[in-house]
């Protein structure tokens, strides 16, 4: 999986070269809690198992980068506001049908999940990045595993959105 450098070299380029680019950052919800109660090793097992249901989920161009931790940046190119609510209400329903399966217990993936998409919410990728993060922040103290889009200009309140499923 492509790392924070990767990612940041290749979102430069679909920057330029797309119409629109929307960065997602997607960061878990208790993972220390994982790492105290199981150790490091399931831990690190947890996060190759949610790494490959996201490059699974992001389809190309786009793709998925572990830029840090327990967070991931998705980049997906040219997508409708429509389109990234479907996008972010199935990856929350991926996370939850395929939770990590450790012997015989299932160890549920919740996320905070915050988007943005440009040229609405920035033509930067620092800014899109920054815009991303603040929507992910606002899911994380606000009840947690849902998602949410800056809301410059899209206002639209989902039932996901800042609560848990």
């Amino acid at each position: 999986m492509p790392n924070r450098r990767n990612f940041y070299e290749r979102a430069g380029q679909a920057i330029l070269e797309q119409d629109s680019v929307t960065v997602v950052v997607v960061d878990l919800d208790g993972f220390k809690s994982i790492n105290d109660t199981y150790g490091h090793q399931i831990g690190d097992a947890f996060l190759i198992h949610l790494a490959q249901l996201l490059e699974r989920t992001v389809k190309p161009p786009g793709f998925a980068a572990r830029v840090g931790g327990d967070e991931f940046f998705l980049l997906l190119p040219n997508q409708t506001p429509d389109q990234l609510h479907r996008f972010a209400a199935s990856l929350l329903e991926t996370f939850q049908e395929n939770p990590f399966i450790l012997a015989e217990e299932l160890i549920e993936i919740r996320t905070s999940i915050g988007l943005s998409y440009s040229p609405d919410h920035g033509i930067s990728l620092d800014t899109l990045i920054h815009h991303a993060d603040q929507a992910m922040y606002h899911i994380k103290y606000n009840g947690k595993n849902g998602y949410r889009i800056h809301d410059t200009l899209d206002s639209i309140q989902r039932p996901s959105e800042g609560g848990t499923r």
